[in-house]
């Protein structure tokens, strides 16, 4: 066996040194990692297995990166560059469009302008009556609506996002949601676009998905450094988190004709797609696919609970719980977990309420505080309660009162949570600068409490003893055809890796309980509890 190169005193598995083995001979090829099999540490081993070679690494997720450079600083790790998606189209624009004006990028990004009314004041925008999309669900088959400026540019904006992440070259009436384009709101779109390239008189905040796609229409090769006085040039491009690929960027890696990629990453984590991302694996069918299958972090029966979900998702491989630990499974809620992981924000906020109102003190990552206290702060500026904030949060900064405010809610337009502490926030009883004070005071990740956390936060994460929350979907029962109709395989996919963050204790509720059934136990359950509703309507099922 193979001595592991990251620590002498480890034995790579067969899988593990199969892996690096093909990494040496300069084929592209695809990395299949189950959750907790080391797929990490895999990538390391085939860094310092060619310290000749120069890799660039790179991954969706910001953080997966960030702990990716301190082992490289930490290791004086010299052959290798970490850095995201969105790092590379900045270095790359900031080197072709900025640096040769002697511009700012920096500036461009932290200062242009970002809110809908000004950029409607400055591009002059004009309102436009819209046609919605048709429905065809829908007992009307036809809605106009009339857009303010502001929410033009919300709309435009919106499509341009759509366009950035597509492989598209141009922007095209698919790219818009909700309502259908008409002429002017495709000129509004591309003078925005245009906005976006003009390194030098162009005013509008530069998003990262806009650099993005500024980089990917130009199709360089990935080869050089963005910074053409490095004299570097990568030979392997190490593609973390593969599953989690915007369509632009999976383009990108498959132009790389003259280069070796490596493709690591678990298709049934793929949790982004929410966000455009799709399952770059998936489409490398040319590829041979090595598996890491043996979960280090999962004992068998924590494994076990993994690969019944994997089982409902038709996956090609199964874990392999760690030998050298034991766990167990348990129904219901567990005695003081380290983490409860949630399937949204909204009961990530409940369950954080629920504890500070038994004398608790939760933990939670420092973008859900700060997410939760510009929501509160703003909030309580519409509601009357306190001074306009120096940034109006993100998700209210276009609206312009209460009323307002309270009529998207009614629709549905925002997320709940902000339901919920509109409600506390206009509670007498509670108080404002109180209920603000709890939550400034919450304890970071790391520190004594309870983790709080989404799925999607919890990704690559582990602790000892995880509960997940009840807020995951489960199946349903059709009354009009009589039958179950399961959750969405992308529902199973945030269970999944929701539930083999535990490296001893997992608690599972009601909702989740369906992964461990076979279809003919979820069928007559269902069917069960639907017989007794309709004999009994009022029964509590």
């Amino acid at each position: 066996m193979r001595k592991s190169l990251v620590n002498s005193d480890y034995e790579l598995t067969q899988e593990q040194e199969a892996i690096v083995e093909k990494s040496l001979t300069g084929e592209s090829f695809i990395v299949d990692a189950l959750a907790g099999t080391g797929k990490t540490t895999t990538i390391k081993e085939i860094c310092l297995a060619s310290p000749n070679k120069q890799f660039l690494y790179t991954a969706f997720n910001k953080s997966v990166v960030g702990d990716f450079k301190k082992w490289i600083a930490k290791n004086k790790i010299s052959n290798v560059r970490a850095m995201t998606g969105d790092a590379v189209g900045r270095a790359y624009v900031h080197h072709t469009k900025y640096a040769p004006y002697d511009l700012d990028i920096g500036k461009r990004i932290s200062s242009g302008m970002r809110y809908a009314s000004d950029i409607a004041a400055h591009f002059k925008i004009q309102p436009l009556t819209l046609k919605e999309y048709p429905d065809p669900k829908a007992l009307k088959k036809e809605e106009v609506k009339l857009l303010k400026p502001k929410e033009v540019v919300t709309y435009v904006k919106e499509a341009i996002e759509a366009f950035c992440i597509s492989t598209d070259a141009t922007i095209l009436p698919k790219h818009f949601d909700i309502y259908e384009p008409d002429s002017m709101a495709l000129e509004y779109a591309n003078m925005f676009w245009e906005d976006y390239n003009d390194a030098r008189a162009g005013v509008l905040k530069l998003e990262f998905y806009a650099m993005y796609k500024i980089f990917a229409l130009e199709a360089p090769s990935m080869k050089r450094p963005y910074d053409t006085s490095d004299p570097k040039v990568f030979d392997t491009i190490l593609l973390d988190e593969a599953q989690d690929t915007n369509p632009v960027a999976g383009a990108q890696y498959r132009i790389q004709k003259d280069m070796q990629i490596i493709y690591v990453g678990d298709p049934h984590q793929a949790i982004y797609g929410f966000r455009g991302a799709e399952d770059e694996m998936q489409k490398r069918s040319d590829l041979e696919s090595l598996p890491l299958t043996i979960s280090w972090r999962c004992p068998s029966e924590i494994a076990g609970f993994g690969n019944k979900t994997l089982e409902k998702l038709s996956a090609k491989n199964l874990m392999k719980g760690n030998p050298n630990s034991g766990g167990k499974v348990v129904f219901g809620l567990i005695e003081d977990p380290d983490t409860i992981v949630h399937r949204t924000n909204s009961g990530c906020l409940i369950s954080i309420l629920h504890l500070l109102n038994i004398g608790q003190r939760p933990r939670v990552d420092a973008d859900t505080k700060k997410s939760i206290v510009s929501l509160i702060k703003s909030l309580a500026y519409f509601a009357g309660h306190a001074n306009k904030p120096e940034t109006v949060d993100e998700e209210l900064e276009e609206f312009e009162s209460l009323d307002e405010i309270k009529k998207a809610l009614s629709q549905k337009k925002l997320p709940y949570r902000i339901s919920i502490l509109l409600d506390i926030i206009e509670d007498p009883n509670r108080g404002y600068a109180g209920f603000l004070e709890s939550i400034e005071a919450l304890n970071a990740l790391g520190h004594k409490g309870i983790n709080i956390i989404t799925t999607h936060k919890a990704k690559g994460l582990e602790w000892d003893s995880v509960q997940l929350a009840s807020d995951f979907f489960g199946p349903r029962w059709d009354y009009e055809n009589q039958k179950v109709i399961m959750p969405h395989k992308a529902e199973l996919r945030l269970i999944y890796v929701a539930g083999t963050r535990a490296k001893k204790v997992l608690g599972y509720t009601e909702r989740t309980r369906f992964v461990l059934m076979s279809k003919e136990e979820i069928y007559q359950e269902l069917k069960a509890k639907a017989d007794e509703i309709r004999r009994n309507p009022e029964a509590d099922c």
